[in-house]
């Protein structure tokens, strides 16, 4: 009777972070009730309003208002005329202040569900099983975005109540949005995200073999929506192989452990050219423009001999910064749009942030990230394993953010601040297992 209602709460909770992580913006025109994320993220806070919160998470709270305050004053004084087009600057941080507080509940149910299991287990096993629930839904997530691809007819089911259907319709053939608004670099960097997340469970998980298998579906998940989810897959298989070779040349680590890096190499790829085999044996010409398009800047200099990318080539022309010096400073509600509503090209995530929230807005920003790997650093005190999670995550946001806006994204930060929460969570639970040691 209680594995059942152990699995049934576990089958919960996976649900809640799927909704809250990718539940779309629905196609219904029925305003901000469209955000099925966000809308679950309000029923999780009313919900669990009655936990306690550390002051931690107080401290990011302020931060957010600040930003929403500093928009919602240049708004009103120095914007008015455009005063609905800087809506979305004004409400964006409140709408991510509900979003972090909703995945502070549901990391702390997740963690007290795990605990109160049969098997229990160390503060590293509670955090380990309630960050697979993440990693499942990123799965999850990616086998609707390979499976959209396989079939059409699904795929055009999903975007006939999603924004996706919005996007161009030649992208749709071969940029899978799965339950997101488009394909593109923010879904192929969510799925690298959870490429991430799963090599870091792959070293402590016993069945190995299934998440190689994952993991090839969200690389196949990166491929069919763009190319920035291959850097952070690059990024996280060097940093586990050199971590790895490094313990073994220190005598730190038995050779069959270093051996199972070598499995990890060669089973992903020899399982990631097999699908690929399948998926040119249906000779799907929309596989080989996602292939092309993915690997551009590799093709690009094994028949030139030249390293170039369009994207790095374009960005580099995108160093635009307001000319006013109130306005770098402070910025203009209504310029967060500035590739949108005004034309100005640059999708730099860094100079977007400071057209619209302007230099100030842009250090809140950073201080609330850097605040996150700060306190990550502390975790580093109590368990390595949490350090090196989380740091690598945040230090992905703010690498990316060169490229795009993914401070406070949709789908990135709520698997980012997930994968703190839980760790932030998981430390408390192991100062209260202390304090009730010492007591006694």
């Amino acid at each position: 009777m209680f594995l059942n209602a152990h699995k049934t709460r576990v089958l919960a909770l996976f649900i809640l972070w799927f909704l809250v992580i990718f539940g779309p913006v629905l196609d219904f025109g029925i305003g901000p009730f469209s955000d099925v994320s966000f809308l679950i993220s309000v029923f999780v806070v009313l919900f669990g309003f009655h936990i306690h919160v550390p002051r931690f998470y107080v401290f990011l709270a302020m931060l957010l208002i600040a930003i929403s305050a500093l928009a919602l004053f240049t708004a009103i004084f120095f914007d008015s005329s455009e005063f609905e087009v800087g809506v979305r600057a004004i409400l964006r941080p409140v709408r991510t202040l509900i979003v972090m507080f909703a995945v502070v509940i549901l990391a702390h149910f997740s963690n007290r569900t795990f605990l109160n299991m049969p098997l229990g287990g160390d503060i590293v096993d509670i955090y380990f099983r309630a960050l697979g629930l993440i990693y499942a839904a990123i799965v999850l997530h990616g086998s609707i975005m390979v499976l959209q691809f396989l079939d059409p007819d699904f795929r055009e089911f999903i975007y006939s109540f999603t924004m996706a259907k919005y996007q161009l319709e030649f992208y749709q053939n071969f940029r899978m949005a799965g339950l997101s608004g488009a394909g593109g670099a923010q879904v192929s960097f969510v799925q690298g995200l959870g490429f991430c997340v799963g090599a870091f469970l792959w070293t402590k998980a016993r069945a190995k073999k299934t998440i190689i298998f994952l993991n090839i579906i969200l690389v196949l998940s990166v491929i069919l929506s763009g190319r920035s989810g291959l850097i952070p897959i690059i990024l996280v298989t060097l940093f586990i192989f050199i971590k790895k070779l490094i313990l073994f040349l220190n005598g730190r680590t038995i050779k069959k452990e270093f051996f199972s890096v070598k499995m990890f190499l060669g089973l992903f790829l020899l399982g990631l050219l097999s699908v690929f085999g399948l998926f040119r044996l249906l000779e799907n010409e929309y596989l080989v423009i996602a292939l092309e398009r993915t690997f551009a800047t590799f093709i690009s200099y094994s028949e030139t001999g030249d390293f170039s990318d369009n994207t790095l080539v374009a960005l580099s022309n995108m160093f635009i910064l307001p000319a006013d010096f109130f306005h770098i400073l402070f910025g203009k509600a209504s310029y967060l749009e500035n590739n949108t509503y005004y034309d100005l090209n640059t999708d730099i995530g860094y100079f977007r942030i400071i057209w619209g929230y302007g230099v100030l807005g842009l250090s809140i920003h950073v201080l609330f990230y850097l605040s996150m790997l700060w306190c990550s650093f502390k975790f580093g005190i109590v368990r390595w394993f949490f350090l090196e999670v989380n740091v690598f995550l945040i230090f992905l946001i703010l690498l990316f953010n060169s490229k795009e806006i993914f401070f406070f994204s949709k789908m990135s930060f709520q698997i980012c601040f997930a994968s703190f929460a839980l760790a932030y969570s998981a430390i408390l639970i192991e100062r209260s297992r202390y304090k009730y040691e010492n007591l006694n």
